[in-house]
């Protein structure tokens, strides 16, 4: 069982690369781009400007985010549904459990990560017509650290929602956060851009500071502290994440929810 468990999310990883293609694809023909460089930071959104006419742009970058939501955002519960009442007849210790799934998930999150930036260089890289500027290497180290802790945060949000509710409505709560923070995001942007500073107006970066979805936005990384900033922020929301998941796990009767996977 554990095997087939494996195999069948392996696939979505290699899903990433698929999707990493399909994201460059538009974008290689574009004589605007000169290095491989310049294809991470597509999907590092790096050049993203902040208005909602590129709220088109942000989206088509996030849906492999989405994408990996939709397949990990059930994959701890999907353990609860169908082993739970084997499983815990075994192993009293729900915690020490609970605890390897979301390194587990972690693992895949890094996996989706690498592969989606493969998958985006893929093409530019066979068509040997880009160059690789210094800096390529640390780009997309930061990038898989930090966006692999965003989806691992927002994966496990929907797996413990999924618990206490059920896997659809856990989903569609967790994306309704995610369009309401991205909304929040272009928000100053397009309303408060001051055009002498050629920056939002700095009355209103607290709503850019404040949104979390902002930290895995490299248009604001420009320092080693602005990544560890990134970082510390999703590590925090993991460390209250893994505590109410920790709770519930050890209190909650998996054996009620069972009926959406029987």
């Amino acid at each position: 069982m554990k095997k087939s468990i494996s195999q069948g999310y392996l696939r979505y990883v290699f899903l990433a690369f698929i999707l990493g293609i399909l994201i460059s694809f538009g974008h290689v023909v574009n004589s605007y781009y000169k290095t491989i460089n310049d294809f991470v930071e597509i999907i590092d959104m790096r050049n993203e400007n902040i208005t909602y006419g590129f709220l088109y742009d942000l989206i088509m970058i996030n849906i492999p985010y989405i994408v990996f939501h939709i397949f990990f955002g059930t994959y701890i519960y999907r353990r609860f549904c169908s082993a739970s009442i084997y499983f815990f007849v075994r192993n009293v210790n729900r915690v020490k459990w609970f605890l390897s799934e979301i390194f587990k998930l972690y693992i895949y999150a890094v996996m989706y990560c690498l592969f989606y930036v493969m998958g985006n260089c893929f093409l530019p890289v066979f068509s040997f017509r880009y160059g690789v500027r210094s800096g390529l290497l640390f780009e997309v180290i930061m990038y898989v650290v930090i966006t692999s802790l965003y989806l691992l945060v927002t994966a496990l949000a929907i797996n413990v929602l999924a618990v206490l509710f059920d896997s659809n409505l856990a989903f569609v709560i967790c994306q309704f956060v995610y369009c309401f923070f991205l909304t929040f995001y272009l928000w100053p942007g397009t309303y408060h851009y001051d055009n002498e500073l050629e920056a939002i107006d700095p009355d209103y970066m607290w709503m850019i500071k404040c949104n979390p979805f902002s930290y895995i936005v490299f248009y604001y990384r420009k320092t080693m502290m602005d990544y560890v900033t990134s970082i510390m922020l999703y590590v925090c929301m993991l460390f209250i994440i893994i505590l109410a998941g920790m709770y519930i796990v050890k209190r909650h009767n998996f054996i009620v929810s069972n009926q959406e996977y029987e």
